[in-house]
């Protein structure tokens, strides 16, 4: 059992909020039960971990993309590639996973841009998908509605491209839009077929607990 003082809730919350987000979801909740239940109550701890809304001023002003998602799914938020083998762990896989339940960015999203695009040449804005708040699954579906059979997949959109005035408009609204059907030519590099079969298989195939 940690000293009494990291078990008095407010002393702890006060030292947790400055932990970095990896190591509060899964380091710190293996210290002892008290402190598991304490951070899985905490509003304060909750917001951090992006598993609840953050609507505070301070948090307006300075909008932040959830790190734990950039790092669990690279290909939805930076330009690379995703390891597949990342995929099998238990921790991705398991129907209770917490990136389930994360927010993508503090404060929220509140919808999801979609832009439909065919050869470089017929684009479309499909309006945009309101959800109550975006989430890492919502955006997962946002995604898979494309279908393999639409081409080579999709692109998500975290910032302005320059002379793109659909997807800019749509990611003004939203803050970030789903390109689907992305094929040859683009300067926004499309995610491969096997990343939407992955995405797919870890979405909809989860793993018992």
């Amino acid at each position: 059992m940690p000293h009494r003082i990291l078990v008095t809730k407010p002393i702890l919350t006060q030292i947790l909020i400055h932990v970095d987000e990896r190591t509060l979801l899964v380091s710190c909740q293996r210290v002892c039960r008290f402190w598991r239940t304490h951070i899985q109550s905490s509003s304060p701890l909750l917001k951090k971990l992006f598993l609840e809304p953050d609507l505070s001023t301070a948090t307006k002003k300075n909008p932040r993309i959830n790190p734990l998602l950039i790092d669990a799914f690279p290909f939805c938020f930076r330009d690379e590639h995703s390891d597949a083998k990342m995929y099998e762990k238990k921790s991705i896989r398991r129907e209770s996973a917490s990136w389930r339940d994360m927010e993508l960015r503090q404060p929220p999203l509140w919808g999801i841009g979609s832009v439909w695009t065919k050869d470089d040449i017929l684009r479309d804005s499909g309006g945009g998908i309101l959800f109550p708040p975006v989430g890492m699954s919502e955006l997962f579906m946002e995604i898979l509605k494309g279908g393999e059979d639409h081409g080579s997949g999709f692109r998500v959109i975290w910032e302005p491209v320059p002379g793109d005035d659909v997807v800019n408009d749509e990611l003004e609204e939203f803050g970030v839009v789903v390109v689907h059907h992305v094929v040859g030519g683009s300067e926004m590099r499309s995610t491969s077929a096997g990343e939407y079969k992955l995405l797919c298989d870890v979405l909809c195939n989860p793993t018992e607990e």
